[in-house]
């Protein structure tokens, strides 16, 4: 006889509540947001990226991936069907009619390469999503950073938490990608048990079960 799973809701850190209602004043439906993250972004950058375009498009936000550096080959399967989002060949001019820049994944300037400047002479909030231990020199705009998360997917995962957005199929593995890589397939020691939970959370199994 089978015993029914209990599930497991991951504790919201109230700090990230108040982060995550901050920025999403700024996503309102209809006006142009630039993802952006680092240089060679690798699973967690992609990762975060891919699933905040499906979140932000769900809701009639005009998104755009516009990396300074081509999208990694090796995550291209996060693109499959929704090749559009990914506008890095175009990085500038995206970023020069974004109403709102948001970094994922970073906080520092330097790490955006050749768009570091257009960013910061964009003038316009540049919201940051990041799970690095630092000041930061982004220009200014609200702040979602919290070096206790193990990725930055998992501060992204909270973000929709706390808005009510939903986490379909195609944004769920994207962030299960970004928590994966960045755990190293859960052996890294930032791995914590708020780690596992969020990967057993009711989104992440349903695409685990979808594929």
């Amino acid at each position: 006889m089978s015993v029914p799973q209990r599930e497991v809701t991951p504790i919201l850190k109230s700090p990230r509540r108040g982060d995550a209602e901050r920025i999403a004043e700024l996503l309102r439906p209809g006006i142009r947001v630039a993802i952006t993250t680092h240089v060679n972004a690798d699973g967690d950058g992609a990762g975060s990226e891919v699933a905040l375009w499906h979140m932000l498009n769900a809701r009639g936000v005009r998104a755009a991936i516009t990396n300074p550096t081509p999208f990694p080959e090796r995550y291209q399967f996060l693109l499959e069907g929704i090749q559009q989002a990914d506008k890095s060949t175009q990085a500038v001019k995206y970023l020069d009619r974004a109403d709102v820049v948001l970094v994922v994944d970073i906080s520092d300037l330097s790490r955006l390469g050749h768009l570091g400047r257009v960013v910061e002479d964009r003038g316009v909030p540049v919201a940051c999503i990041d799970h690095h231990l630092s000041n930061g020199s982004l220009p200014q705009g609200p702040r979602m950073v919290d070096a206790a998360a193990c990725a930055t997917g998992e501060l992204v995962y909270d973000l929709a938490r706390v808005l009510k957005w939903e986490i379909d199929v195609p944004t769920a593995r994207a962030l299960y990608v970004a928590i994966l890589t960045d755990t190293g397939g859960f052996r890294f020691s930032n791995t914590t048990p708020r780690t596992l939970q969020v990967a057993a959370a009711a989104p992440f199994r349903g695409w685990l079960v979808a594929r």
